[in-house]
């Protein structure tokens, strides 16, 4: 048996490596369309409407792809058709196009702007994948499927700020790359993602994953190969798990499929790959009798585990009448309203614990001459108890923690952002002080000599605790320099350039011979230190700046010489 989906993905990412640039086949009855804007060509193949691109023969270095070509709409851009293009700068594409080919753009680095319509629907595998140079890229909210590795290695791929807590990249509410560093023991996605993406926490090391109910589908080997995975939540509302989502999971022994899941893609649960080889491995899938869990379970010889009727009625949560609509959640009361001259209708709801609603019935009509008179009479009520849907696993918030150190610089180094990791949003914080300037971000600006104290805080997150960590940056005086030095044998002088922020300077010298170094002293505005007394001999000197910190003083390093 062999791994299809798995192959068919691996056979387009190694043509995007291998094949040169027209390797890959234009069908023969493939047209030529001539630009009028920049004097290229198009080359297209029109069928049903539907125009696919195929390639781009020019020197221009912007492109305006039309709508329509021979009153054809322009619908799809075909794999690797502007791979090779060294001219394009700028594509700008129409409001027609739906689909973006496998490695359309891939390793292009000359492309640096690519605008893609509302309409939008499908980046699939690589297509924009090494483009290193493409700092202007929008995401149309009408994207609903991204490719593997479809943005990688772009700017705003590297962009780490673009992130989410430093390990979770989404584009339009979609999961599409993790980092590895994610949490080993449990990743809970946050509430809002609506899909799970092709390849998007592939051979991830995490053992359990919760996914929000906000997620509608898991896409094409969205978990493959995670070899640690032990347990994963998926919840009421998902409705497509694509092929091979689970595919090479050998230490998911047991899954629950809720009964919203109307398909499952082939090797999706249950399978394990040695080279090309897939073979079934022992899994219990929990589901509902008459889903997708059991058609899936029946078709590939996987034990299933009936959890009996799906507990979630087909119809719709309200019934409507001519008049109003009733909510099966709502305690029934009956209101009769009585209007001079006017008809009254009067709904009444009755309901039970069946899984199917019971219809409405309605009194007739009756009309009143009476004076007019309102008044509501109390009914008895039933209250219907609702199915009890699953809930995630309640989530016990560990200790986090923060991994960052201090700092030890040199005045005069450059701005530089502060290496922190944890689970949660970092910020930063520290005292008025002329030593650093510092923003929530992190980054620090070094502005004087001193130490100081920056307390980092991570939020709390859904799995941990907030937490918060104290860590000092020490900004030490530069090395001095010297001019040059001259005198007689009995008084010597000494000249230096003078350091930013520093409280004095310190210069040892002795003689040739002697082991014991004698001190001068000079003042934080001096440029020269003045040896007299000295007796002719050959000295060594090494001078260092210092910068008073309390009682203390912080020491920069010497500058060694001698005359």
């Amino acid at each position: 048996m062999k791994k299809i989906s798995v192959l068919l993905v691996v056979l387009t990412i190694i043509s995007c490596f291998v094949l040169p640039v027209n390797a890959i086949p234009i069908p023969e009855n493939a047209r030529s369309f001539v630009l009028e804007d920049n004097g290229g060509e198009l080359l297209y193949t029109a069928q049903d409407g539907k125009v696919v691109i195929y390639g781009y023969k020019g020197s221009g270095s912007e492109l305006h792809v039309p709508a329509y070509i021979d009153d054809n709409r322009v619908c799809e851009i075909a794999r690797e058709a502007f791979m090779s293009c060294d001219t394009l700068q700028s594509v700008y594409f129409p409001d027609t196009l739906t689909i973006i080919g496998p490695c359309a753009f891939y390793k292009n680095t000359v492309i640096q702007k690519v605008s893609l319509p509302d309409g939008l629907e499908e980046i699939r595998a690589n297509a924009f994948n090494g483009c290193t140079n493409l700092t202007d890229i929008n995401m149309p909210k009408s994207v609903t499927k991204l490719g593997e590795a479809c943005i990688r290695g772009i700017p705003f791929w590297k962009d780490r700020d673009n992130w989410y807590k430093d390990a979770f990249l989404f584009i339009n509410d979609i999961l599409i790359d993790v980092q590895p560093w994610i949490d080993k023991e449990l990743v809970v996605i946050k509430e809002g993602t609506k899909a799970i993406g092709d390849y998007a926490m592939s051979k991830s090391e995490t053992k359990r994953v919760i996914l929000p109910g906000s997620v509608k589908s898991i896409g094409v080997d969205a978990f493959y190969d995670c070899r640690n995975l032990e347990s994963v939540y998926i919840p009421e509302g998902v409705t497509e798990i694509s092929a091979s989502a689970f595919h090479n999971c050998t230490n998911l022994t047991e899954v629950t499929i809720p009964a919203s899941v109307e398909s499952i893609g082939r090797f999706a649960f249950g399978y394990k790959s040695e080279g090309w080889n897939t073979e079934p491995y022992g899994i219990t899938i929990k589901g509902y009798s008459g889903t997708a869990a059991e058609e899936y379970a029946d078709q590939n010889g996987i034990t299933f585990v009936d959890l009996g009727e799906a507990p979630y009625p087909t119809a719709p949560d309200t019934f409507e009448t001519e008049s109003e609509t009733v909510s099966e959640s709502e305690t029934e009361s009956v209101t009769e309203t009585v209007t001079e001259t006017k008809t009254e209708t009067v709904i009444v709801t009755e309901t039970d614990t069946s899984t199917e609603p019971k219809e409405t019935d309605s009194i007739p009509t009756e009309t009143v001459t009476e004076p007019t008179e309102s008044f509501t009479e109390p009914q008895p009520t039933e209250t219907v108890s609702a199915p009890t849907k699953p809930t995630a696993p309640s989530v016990k918030k560990k200790t986090q923690k923060i991994t960052v150190k201090s700092y030890s610089l040199v005045y005069g180094a450059k701005s530089f952002k502060i290496k922190a990791f944890a689970k949660g949003k970092l910020s930063f914080s520290v005292r008025k002080n002329s030593v650093i300037r510092l923003n929530s971000k992190g980054e620090v600006k070094v502005i004087g000599c001193g130490i100081v104290k920056i307390t980092v805080k991570a939020a709390k997150t859904e799995l941990y605790k907030s937490a918060k960590k104290t860590i000092t940056i020490t900004v030490r005086p530069q090395k001095p320099m010297f001019k040059n030095g001259g005198g007689t044998t009995a008084r010597y002088v000494i000249n230096f350039k003078k350091l930013k922020d520093v409280s004095g300077y310190e210069l040892f010298y002795r003689a040739k011979g002697d082991k014991k170094w004698k001190i001068a002293y000079a003042k934080k505005n001096a440029s020269s230190i003045v040896l007299e007394n000295i007796k002719f001999s050959q000295y060594k000197i090494k001078l260092r700046g210092y910068k008073r910190v309390g009682k203390k003083k912080l020491y920069g390093a010497f500058v060694k010489a001698g005359f």
